[in-house]
């Protein structure tokens, strides 16, 4: 298996995210073009946070800038996943649990 040192230094295994996420959007693919704009955006936000943002790093540190009243690039990420997801899964049918679950499914898989 592939892997790649994470900004702490570690080993992880890469690209695993990105092969979750195509088996997933194969697997929920009732509405090509929602999943379209899901990567595209998706895309566009990791792009931007790669190259507009150098601290802070990682979910804790999003998360502390957040809490201090900063909006990171890595938090505008998150949250800009967490909308597209909840928009590529309204397609898919799901509903109450079932829904949140493909949200949570998406957002995390990107990330």
């Amino acid at each position: 298996m592939l892997r790649r040192i994470n900004y702490r230094g570690k080993r992880v295994a890469y690209p695993l995210g990105a092969l979750l996420l195509v088996a997933v959007l194969a697997a929920l693919a009732a509405d090509f073009s929602r999943w379209l704009v899901f990567l595209a955006g998706v895309g566009c936000l990791g792009l931007i946070d790669d190259l507009f943002d150098s601290a802070p790093r990682g979910w804790r540190g999003h998360t502390r800038a957040v809490a201090r009243g900063e909006l990171s690039t890595g938090a505008l990420k998150a949250i800009g996943t967490l909308g597209l997801a909840a928009y590529a899964a309204a397609g898919g049918g799901a509903t109450g649990a079932g829904y949140v679950a493909d949200i949570a499914l998406l957002t995390l898989a990107a990330h």
